[in-house]
């Protein structure tokens, strides 16, 4: 029988940098970044009282543009990437974050690419170094935001492992107490039919879908361990 896997992508596994997203016509990271530095260096100067004012601007600019809820599809997505000389990701880690938002490193990337991913934004893209401007290395990046949500968790779940939360707005919704493990998370087996490779299902907290053939491929290229899967019970 097929499988389904759950996956964690958070803080606990994967490293957040202080990488800043550019949008094409809409914000330029690097100015904003230089700006904050001139700043600092001389706050009381007329002129970086000018500076901070434009970036406040700037600022309530791109993030009223870029507001989306969690697994929402945004209205602008990022066209580069920007980090400071001592914040780069390692060679080795295949998947980090930057600004909030999951990163894949090359090899990771073109395994996602072969999958089917739905509306969501899955995009490549270049890293560059705020001090000079050049490209932080030649390799390409990709950037994904999860909005494909499909709903196969069973409600109720059979065991208390996650608990349950009911909002005033009658939202529900279920949250990992410790982790999840194999079989922990219970689905329906019509899940094995699911048209995308990774969703989000809206009645686990945080929660990323695999289907066994993107999971597979991750395990093969040696790029499991960071995603935290657990096998899902079919039911």
């Amino acid at each position: 029988m097929k499988k389904v896997w759950s996956a964690s992508i958070g803080l606990g596994r994967i490293t957040a940098y202080r990488i800043g997203s550019s949008y094409d016509g809409l914000f330029d990271y690097r100015t904003y970044r230089l700006n904050e530095i001139a700043i600092r260096q001389n706050p009381t100067h007329p002129d970086s009282l000018i500076l901070k004012q434009k970036n406040q601007e700037d600022w309530n600019r791109i993030c009223e543009a870029a507001a989306a809820a969690d697994f929402e599809k945004s209205l602008v997505f990022p066209n580069s990437l920007w980090a400071d000389k001592m914040d780069y990701p390692k060679d080795d880690e295949y998947v980090f974050f930057a600004n909030g938002r999951i990163v894949f490193n090359q090899q990771c990337g073109e395994i996602f690419k072969q999958f089917n991913l739905g509306q969501s934004d899955f995009a490549p893209i270049h890293i560059y170094d705020i001090e000079t401007g050049e490209l932080w290395k030649e390799e390409t990046f990709y950037i994904l935001d999860v909005s494909e949500q499909r709903r196969y968790m069973l409600n109720p779940q059979s065991h208390s492992k996650f608990k349950f939360i009911r909002y005033p707005s009658g939202l529900e919704i279920y949250s990992p107490r410790y982790g999840i493990r194999d079989n922990y998370v219970e689905l329906s087996a019509s899940a094995l039919e699911c048209d995308v490779d990774l969703w989000h299902d809206p009645l686990l907290s945080n929660s990323y879908f695999m289907s066994e053939s993107l999971q597979a491929a991750l395990s093969e290229a040696d790029m499991a361990n960071k995603f935290g899967f657990a096998l899902c019970k079919l039911i």
